[in-house]
């Protein structure tokens, strides 16, 4: 997932004009977005931690200027929390790359990829059901940002749709085995 992330983050970054070493910082903000999911018990505490990991784990901490490292921090942190970022960062530039950063994870949940992890999504949670989940999924869309993204998104997008609009008929002829 992180691999994928990093390609999508650098595609739209690219696409974006980024400088080279923005891209840098959008890179490993990407690689490192999601390291403490397997670290909390509370999915949405994950950026905390994946932040926390990043700055005591990564290995090249030398190489980047405290500033710098903020900025990878702070995309880290607010990767699925753009409405909060908004509330306490003022700098344009760096709220850009938080929205490419974002983009790029959802296009993680649109298409093939975004089904499978529905499908698993669904069955780790049983709360969750595969209907509510691609509808989530669906959701996480509407918002990406970037004329790229969005462009990106539209084949996977149609795929997600499909799947979702062909339950009902599930449903029916579930019913109708059911009956005979």
């Amino acid at each position: 997932h992180a691999n994928r992330v990093r390609k999508h983050s650098l595609a739209i970054g690219k696409s974006e004009r980024l400088n080279n070493r923005d891209l840098l910082l959008l890179e490993i903000a990407a690689l490192w977005h999601d390291v403490g999911r397997d670290f909390v018990k509370v999915q949405q505490d994950h950026p905390d931690k994946s932040a926390e990991i990043f700055l005591h784990r990564f290995p090249g901490q030398n190489y980047f200027s405290d500033q710098e490292k903020s900025t990878i921090v702070f995309m880290i942190k607010y990767h699925d929390k753009y409405h909060q970022a908004k509330k306490i960062c003022t700098d344009n530039k760096l709220l850009k790359m938080l929205r490419f950063l974002m983009d790029a994870d959802a296009l993680e949940l649109i298409g093939k990829i975004g089904y499978e992890r529905a499908v698993e999504t669904a069955n780790f949670i049983n709360e969750v059901t595969l209907v509510d989940q691609l509808k989530k999924q669906i959701q996480w869309a509407k918002i990406i940002y970037t004329k790229f993204a969005k462009q990106k998104a539209k084949p996977g997008l149609k795929y997600l749709t499909t799947i979702l609009n062909s339950f009902p008929m599930i449903e029916i002829d579930r019913q109708a085995n059911d009956q005979h």
